[in-house]
């Protein structure tokens, strides 16, 4: 699943195409949606990389500038599980227009962004 939004005046707003200080979030993305970043200009590796489960962290910049970033970022299991809380990867890609985020699942962290409960977000502002 891929999302654009833009801060605007109003907030964080969806779009429907890539713009100038867009932010684009990928959630499990499938084989057209990859497609679809890399007709953007993203190495295809940016994107899967994030998606491998064992995945370290780290930074990788191309020679274009495009900079990939890999966190591991704390995932809660549930309580019925021996161990509660595992770490996922999490990437971020920067460009100069605009940056991305992929991750399998939908993170409780970016779903902070996405509803609006961090104050002061603005895609503009990327680093």
């Amino acid at each position: 699943m891929i999302s654009i939004m833009k801060s605007t005046n109003i907030g964080l707003e969806k779009m429907q195409e890539v713009t100038s200080d867009s932010w684009i979030n990928v959630v499990e993305p499938n084989a057209q949606e990859i497609k679809m970043l890399t007709d953007l200009g993203i190495p295809q590796d940016f994107i899967t990389y994030p998606l491998d489960m064992d995945e370290r962290s780290r930074a990788e910049r191309e020679d274009d500038g495009t900079l990939l970033i890999v966190l591991r970022v704390p995932c809660f299991q549930g309580t019925n599980v021996d161990i509660p809380y595992i770490t996922m990867p999490l990437g971020i890609i920067l460009k100069d227009d605009y940056f991305i985020t992929v991750c399998r699942i939908q993170h409780e962290i970016i779903q902070r962004f996405t509803e609006g409960v961090e104050k002061n977000f603005d895609t503009q502002k990327r680093n």
